[in-house]
C-alpha cells in the first residue's frame, strides 16, 4: 500500500514552497508533479538548458534526472538492493 512522506526542504531563502512538488516512485519509475508552487519547478539538461514543469502535470524522470525548486536542486538516483 503505498504511502505519502513528507518531507521538508529547508530553505531561509523561501524560495521553496510550502507544498512544492510531488515525487512518486512507481513500478513503471519516478513521477514528478508541480503542485501550483510560487517559483516553479524546473528539470534541469546536461547542457545547462532548463524546461520549466508547468503545474499539474506529471512527468516521468529517468535516473540521473536533475530537478531544482526554487534554489535547491535534487538529482534522482535508483538504489538497487542485493538480490
Amino acid at each position: 500500500m503505498p504511502t505519502d512522506l513528507t518531507i521538508t526542504v529547508h530553505d531561509d531563502e523561501g524560495t521553496v514552497s510550502k507544498n512544492h512538488l510531488r515525487l512518486e516512485h512507481a513500478r513503471d519509475g519516478v513521477w514528478l508533479t508541480d503542485l501550483g508552487s510560487t517559483n516553479g519547478t524546473e528539470v534541469l539538461a546536461d547542457d545547462g538548458t532548463t524546461a520549466a514543469l508547468p503545474a499539474a502535470t506529471r512527468l516521468a524522470l529517468p535516473e540521473g534526472a536533475r530537478v531544482r525548486l526554487g534554489r535547491r536542486a535534487f538529482t534522482v538516483s535508483l538504489v538497487v538492493r542485493g538480490a
